[in-house]
């Protein structure tokens, strides 16, 4: 496993392309896929609980994607400035809806994730009944207190406790090193913020 030492650059965040405001009541799949509720504010591009930046940050650059030569795509959790979780993804050959996923994954904060893992979902975007949850990572299914996962963003109220976190969206991540399950609260946090990254 890597030590996770690539970071965005905290003054500027230049490479930062997409970053997620909690609380502010907007859907992240749609800023993400179509820019509704977005800025393109460089200042909101910053690691913080930023209330001046009330949309998502989206570099419009996103809907140039196939011109990028992108390599490496980094989505991010943040809590207190630092970054707490993370997935590598290899980019080459992807496009703006199609790079997070199993088959790209280079690396991870997690110890147990791989492009071998195993994953009931990982997606961007996941409409499962009436939850709506966002760059999805998660295992498997046991019933909402055992579920196993080891992130997500929810844009909406839901049947699960992780679904209620008020207000929305909220990202609920494992703070363990490994994915965790849902009947055990103590192993989960709360992000301040997420945000995808180019390397």
């Amino acid at each position: 496993m890597a030590d996770g030492s690539w970071k965005p650059d905290i003054i500027c965040l230049k490479n930062v392309i997409f970053r997620v405001v909690t609380g502010n009541g907007l859907s992240t799949s749609s800023a993400w896929k179509n820019g509704t509720g977005t800025t393109a504010d460089v200042h909101c591009r910053v690691i913080s609980t930023n209330t001046s930046c009330n949309g998502h940050y989206r570099d419009p650059i996103i809907d140039k994607w196939d011109t990028l030569n992108v390599q490496t795509v980094r989505y991010s959790i943040y809590k207190n400035f630092e970054e707490v979780a993370w997935i590598d993804f290899d980019g080459i050959g992807s496009s703006n809806t199609k790079w997070f996923e199993k088959s790209r994954i280079i690396n991870s904060s997690y110890q147990d994730i791989s492009s071998s893992s195993t994953f009931n979902y990982l997606q961007i975007e996941a409409n499962i009944n009436a939850e709506k949850r966002r760059f999805y990572a998660s295992v498997s299914f046991g019933g909402c207190k055992g579920d196993i996962l080891y992130f997500v963003t929810v844009d909406s109220e839901g049947s699960c406790w992780y679904d209620q976190i008020i207000p929305f969206p909220s990202i609920s991540y494992s703070k363990t090193q490994t994915m965790a399950n849902t009947s055990e609260k103590e192993n989960f946090d709360f992000g301040d913020t997420a945000v995808v990254s180019l390397k």
